[in-house]
Formats: structure tokens, C-alpha cells, sequence
């Protein structure tokens, strides 16, 4: 199923989930990005995140304990939780940096790389047969750190390569340029969902959000109302396991020793695991997911 885009007047965004209610069994599970000016989260159902104290990992089966902590916290609230598990500014055009250097995204697994996810976007619509343009691509980068605001200059309803269009005010960004797609052999822009989240925004000011839920069919009775956070810290997606279980697996005996927050830079004998759970696009966008768990420091 392609996704299904809802355009809404007023700055209050709603996700119609009596529409997601039909057809569905005992519960449904969503995955919901949101483009805006700041940090974004649910109005009107709780808001939790992963208890990263918790976070372990297990030497002997090279796992973590990630996904234990994530079904308790989503059965919270009789199932009507929201769980913030991405939210970064900038994270849409500019490459995503977090403790262990840039991210990549391999769209495809073809070693096709790109550092953000709007990039990721325009190879997985290549990919999936959308489009032959990739042209978009190179804007983004390039506007990543604008202030100007980005303005659709056609009228509502109306495609971009219609007559109708007039042009931006001075000193704004024209929306069409974030497009895929509108070229003199192919007309229609196949790739614009970057361009319509942009429109109204600055796009410096840009956050990606990603919320996860997996509700009763009961809490579909409710739209979703999406608000502001009250906190707009940024929600990371390298998570470092704070203890390790079955050590001994490893290194025959050894103790583990408890890890700060953010090593430094100069500590070189922490190791690294890649744990799927955050999603490298958005909408329709690339659908690989990653999660970086980092391991505790051993001895």
C-alpha cells in the first residue's frame, strides 16, 4: 500500500485514526514521522521513552535487552502509549551525527550510501521504479542551514509544472526545488513529499520526530492530536547499554564497569553493536531500520 497523504488547514496536525481503525485486528502498530519546527509528541495519549538506564547487553547471545524494554513501556496506559524513539534537528537534510561519527543509510543494501534521510528518500523512490531524477538530491545539503522560509508558489491543488504558478517573494526558498521528478521528460514531480513538509518552514529549524505506537483497537476511537513537546532535548538514536550479562562468554571471568553517559572520545576499548529499531526515512521513505546500542566497558 502507498502511503496516504492528509492535508489539513491550521497548525494543530491531527493523524485520522478512526480511518486507521478499519479492517484491523485486536491491535495496530504505527510508526509516525513528523516534519516541524521543533520536537513534536502526543497531545492527547502518554508520552514515554525508553528507560536507557535499564539497557543491557548479553554477550552470550549477542542481543540486547531493548526490545523487553520497549513492550513494557508500550503496555503502559492499558496500550495507549506514544514512544518517542528519534527526534533530532536538522535531521532531514544534513547528515545525522551522533557518538559514534555519521550515520549511513544503504537504500536497498546495493552499498548505495547516503548521511541523511532526505537523500534516503529520493534513492528508495529510485529504487521503487517512482522516479529517473534524482536532481532533488543535491538541494538539500545546500539549504540544509537556511533561514529563509519555503514557500509553495502554485496554487492549492494545483502541480508544480502548471502555468498557473507564479514565483517566491524575494528572499524565500521556492518549495519546487526539494522535487524529484518535474523534468521536461517526466512532468510530474514523483517525488515531492520533502517539498510539501516543507512548505511554511525554515528549514534550520527543521526537526525530524519518530513516534511509535501499538494501540488497542479501542484507542483508534480517538484521532491523534499532535502538539509540541514540552521538552525539545533531542531523543538519539546511539543508546549505550549501561550493564552486560554473560561477560564470562567474552573473556572467560571479568567485571563489568559501569559507563558514563558519553565516553570520551579517547577511550578505545568500548565495542559496538548494531540493533534494528530506527528507521532510515520517513512517509514513504527508506525503510531500513537501525539502532545503535553501544556495549559497556569490560575489563
Amino acid at each position: 500500500m502507498k502511503p496516504v497523504r492528509v492535508v489539513q488547514p491550521g497548525a494543530v496536525p491531527t493523524l485520522p485514526l478512526r480511518m486507521v481503525a478499519v479492517g484491523t485486528g485486536a491491535n495496530v502498530a504505527i510508526t509516525l514521522y513528523i516534519i516541524g519546527e521543533g520536537r513534536w509528541e502526543a497531545n492527547n495519549f502518554p508520552n514515554k521513552q525508553i528507560p536507557v538506564d535499564l539497557l543491557s547487553w548479553d554477550f552470550a547471545t549477542n542481543t540486547s535487552n531493548y526490545s523487553i524494554l520497549r513492550d513494557k513501556v508500550m503496555d503502559q496506559e492499558g496500550g495507549s502509549v506514544w514512544l518517542t524513539t528519534f527526534a533530532k534537528e536538522r535531521a532531514l537534510m544534513s547528515p545525522i551525527t551522533g557518538s559514534n561519527g555519521t550515520r549511513f543509510f544503504n537504500v536497498g543494501n546495493d552499498f548505495n550510501f547516503v548521511d541523511n534521510i532526505g537523500e534516503a528518500y529520493v534513492q528508495q523512490g529510485l529504487k521503487n521504479g517512482e522516479t529517473i531524477d534524482t536532481a532533488c538530491s543535491g538541494t538539500f545539503k545546500q539549504f540544509a542551514q537556511s533561514s529563509q522560509i519555503v514557500s509553495d508558489p502554485c496554487p492549492a491543488g494545483v502541480p508544480s509544472y502548471d502555468p498557473s504558478c507564479s514565483e517566491v517573494a524575494a528572499g524565500e526558498i521556492d518549495a519546487r526545488i526539494f522535487e524529484c521528478g518535474a523534468t521536461d521528460a517526466i512532468m510530474e514531480a514523483t517525488l515531492d513529499d520533502i517539498a510539501t513538509a516543507l512548505t511554511g518552514l525554515h528549514p534550520k529549524d527543521v526537526w525530524v520526530t519518530r513516534l511509535e505506537a501499538d494501540l488497542p483497537r479501542a484507542a483508534l476511537a480517538n484521532d491523534l492530536i499532535i502538539a509540541a513537546a514540552a521538552s525539545q532535548v533531542e531523543v538519539d538514536a546511539d543508546l549505550q547499554a549501561r550493564s552486560a550479562t554473560n561477560i564470562e562468554s567474552l573473556c572467560g571471568s571479568g567485571v563489568v564497569s559501569p559507563m558514563p553517559t558519553m565516553p570520551s572520545d579517547g577511550d578505545k576499548s568500548r565495542m559496538l553493536v548494531l540493533v534494528s529499531t530506527l528507521a532510515a526515512g520517513l512517509l514513504a521513505f527508506a525503510r531500513k531500520r537501525l539502532r545503535n546500542v553501544e556495549l559497556p566497558t569490560v575489563a
